[in-house]
């Protein structure tokens, strides 16, 4: 019995503990919202709400960790484009980053009309 009891008091602890890895910290980069409050991140959000080439559908925004320090990815999924993925720090500064070097994503901003399923 007395196994039966720690073995569920074990199980209920490690559920309480347990964290989403794609929940994201209360604040990024200084900021509770980001894609609101990080000046350049708007910005550039708001450019793609803008769609003047028809291609808002496509793109999409992730966060992410890249040697431990907060990173986002500026991705499409446009079918007929030739694009790189861009990624930049919380300053809006341009990072260098390798195939399969940063840690699993969360997407933070997509259109509504989006066509992606981003890969997280």
């Amino acid at each position: 019995m007395k196994a039966t009891l720690l073995s569920l008091l074990l199980l209920a602890i490690a559920v309480a503990c347990h964290r989403d890895k794609n929940e994201l910290d209360p604040l990024v980069c200084g900021v509770a919202n980001p894609t609101e409050n990080l000046p350049w991140l708007k910005a550039v959000i708001d450019e793609y709400k803008k769609d003047q080439d028809g291609l808002m559908k496509y793109k999409y925004v992730l966060q992410s960790t890249y040697k431990g320090s907060t990173v986002f990815v500026f991705g499409n999924c446009c079918p007929f484009c030739l694009s790189m993925i861009l990624v930049r720090d919380c300053e809006g500064n341009r990072i260098e980053v390798k195939a399969g070097e940063g840690e699993p994503t969360t997407v933070i901003w997509k259109p509504e009309n989006s066509t992606c399923e981003p890969t997280k």
